[in-house]
């Protein structure tokens, strides 16, 4: 388990790099924490903590690292940095809530009503992503 120390760097991470989301996955959708940024060391912690799908691509300007949790790991993962994080913290709440509520898979059976709740996480979770046009706005 991370330090203290670490859990609180990796959730600022997640804060400003972070994408936490529930997106399709075959007929189902699961909660996604997915980071990508140019530095392979921040990158690299959270693959050390946490594992994960670790890759990489040429960008325009630089190489761009990426690290993508899924499902079960997602969910664990954001239970353990949620005390740690503010900017996404009502994402990471969101995105837990969605794993308790509308898990499928093994020994989980997609129902339609299942299936209209994660539509429902998912347009949640895709609204709280867009931002404020100023600060002024977001302050009112």
């Amino acid at each position: 388990m991370p330090k203290l120390e670490e859990l609180a760097y990796i959730a600022g991470i997640i804060d400003e790099e972070g994408c936490i989301g529930v997106y399709p996955n075959g007929k189902n959708h699961s909660l996604h924490v997915m980071v990508k940024m140019c530095d392979p060391e921040a990158i690299g912690e959270i693959y050390e903590h946490f594992g994960g799908t670790f890759s990489g691509y040429q960008g325009e300007n630089a190489y761009v690292y990426r690290i993508i949790m899924t499902g079960d790991r997602a969910y664990q993962f954001l239970k353990t940095i949620r005390r740690f994080l503010r900017v996404k913290a009502e994402q990471a709440d969101w995105g837990m809530e969605f794993h308790e509520e509308c898990r499928t898979g093994k020994g989980f059976k997609l129902t339609p009503e299942i299936a209209e709740k994660q539509l429902e996480y998912a347009a949640v979770l895709k609204e709280l992503k867009v931002l404020p046009f100023s600060w002024e706005q977001a302050n009112s």
